[in-house]
């Protein structure tokens, strides 16, 4: 979660995106790792609230989708 919203603002030099800069900064922190654990985490929640859906095609491929995004 951005702590201010003027955070991308270090990022924007006369117009322009540094791209290079902004992918350095995201890459060193722990925000990937954080965001797939919460993606994962959701994706557990998710599945655990579908086993109680009648067994259905609809129902397996939502668990299927899931599994593909969230649960790996």
């Amino acid at each position: 979660m951005m702590k201010n919203k003027n955070t991308l603002h270090k990022y924007n030099k006369n117009g322009q995106v540094d791209f290079r800069m902004l992918h350095k900064d995201i890459t060193s922190s722990e925000s990937l790792e954080k965001t797939k654990a919460l993606c994962h985490e959701y994706g557990q929640k998710a599945l655990q609230a579908i086993d109680s859906f009648p067994v259905t095609d609809a129902r397996n491929a939502l668990q299927n989708i899931i599994r593909a995004v969230a649960v790996r």
